[in-house]
């Protein structure tokens, strides 16, 4: 019961901000500008995220301190780590090829037996790798995760504060920010 008044006053307040009268939004205003034109989905842009995602945390920390100072540096930078990691990429994917291809081809069983254990020991690094790396992942969105609980904790908490002055600004005619629901979590 106290959870729905407080979602149909948030309800009428949204209502009553969205039709108070404020400056027009900015068009990148909560979302990223668009990216140049060839840029958008490239597999050269998805391979950049992929080599900024195995970069050790301190690593990625400076790189995006360096995309704010100096952007085409940044993106240089970027490119020949996602150059560098393809590039091993395809000679991994070279080398199992050839030993998948040299396992078939053989006739000796202790050769095949080698080149198996060889094959799987590259096979079991590279999945490895992967695993790590989606640990990785997982464990920074759990982070992000608890500064969004946090966040949210804060905040209902103080809802009445908010309310009031939301109320205030609509009140004035303030353009108080964006609703709660349309805000993105930054740990802010």
């Amino acid at each position: 019961m106290k959870y729905t008044a407080i979602f149909s006053l948030l309800t009428l307040v949204c209502s009553i901000v969205c039709a108070a009268p404020h400056p027009a939004p900015s068009p990148w205003q909560g979302k990223r500008p668009p990216m140049p034109p060839g840029m958008r989905n490239s597999p050269r842009n998805s391979a950049v995220w992929r080599a900024f995602s195995t970069l050790p945390q301190t690593e990625q920390k400076e790189l995006m301190k360096l995309q704010r100072t100096d952007p085409e540096k940044f993106r240089t930078i970027m490119q020949e780590k996602a150059a560098k990691l393809q590039a091993e990429h395809q000679a991994r994917q070279q080398k199992i090829a050839d030993l998948a291809a040299k396992i078939r081809n053989s006739k000796d069983e202790k050769e095949k037996t080698a080149l198996r254990a060889e094959l799987r020991t590259m096979l079991k690094s590279s999945f490895d790798s992967r695993i790590a790396n989606l640990r990785r992942n997982i464990e920074g969105n759990k982070k992000r995760i608890e500064k969004m609980e946090q966040e949210l904790k804060k905040r209902e908490a103080n809802a009445d504060a908010i309310i009031d002055a939301i109320t205030n600004a609509v009140i004035e005619g303030k353009h108080p920010g964006k609703p709660f629901h349309q805000r993105q979590f930054n740990g802010k």
